[in-house]
């Protein structure tokens, strides 16, 4: 019930983001960019971004990775960013934050490039780069947890964290199995 709550809402703000809302009226308050000073927005904006960035690139691992595991650990990001992306929905409902409505120009460009490779060259690619993303993120979220003026913007970070230091780990570790592995292509 929660993954299905979590899609709808996910669906629903990439829907009004594709009729035009946005508005100072619109509750979701999707944008195209961000033009708030307010430390908290910014951190809610970088985290919806990535949240984008890893349900992108988790679908492309179903489709694309040549080893079992990726494709499941793709699986895995795309569940937990929709959930996540859920609660950072309510979030910034409350708190009248801005959200995108996609993934951040870097963030793009990483997933054009990664829908270029398949199989073995695509786990390698996909993994190295999920690493790189998970240690950024794990950095911004424990900033946030730290130092967001907000107590539910706080509350959300230090939440999340643990969830995202476990997936730094799962990546981290199935990266170097990977990389050990002689290469298919």
């Amino acid at each position: 019930m929660r993954t299905v709550h979590a899609f709808a809402l996910t669906a629903a703000v990439a829907v009004l983001a594709a009729l035009g809302c946005g508005k100072a009226d619109d509750p979701y308050r999707v944008s195209e960019k961000l033009d708030s000073s307010n430390p908290d927005e910014k951190f809610v904006w970088k985290a919806a971004q990535a949240n984008f960035a890893e349900m992108e690139t988790g679908r492309l691992a179903e489709a694309s990775a040549g080893d079992p595991e990726v494709r499941r650990f793709g699986q895995r990001m795309v569940e937990d960013h929709r959930r996540s992306q859920a609660d950072l929905t309510d979030l910034a409902l409350k708190k009248g934050f801005k959200l995108p409505t996609r993934p951040d120009e870097s963030h793009q460009k990483d997933a054009s490039k990664l829908a270029e490779y398949s199989g073995a060259k695509f786990d390698r690619e996909f993994m190295s780069q999920t690493v790189s993303d998970h240690k950024k993120a794990v950095s911004l979220f424990e900033d946030a947890s730290k130092d967001a003026k907000d107590s539910d913007v706080r509350d959300f970070a230090r939440t999340m964290t643990p969830t995202l230091r476990d997936h730094q780990k799962m990546a981290s570790d199935l990266k170097d199995r990977i990389y050990s592995a002689p290469a298919a292509d």
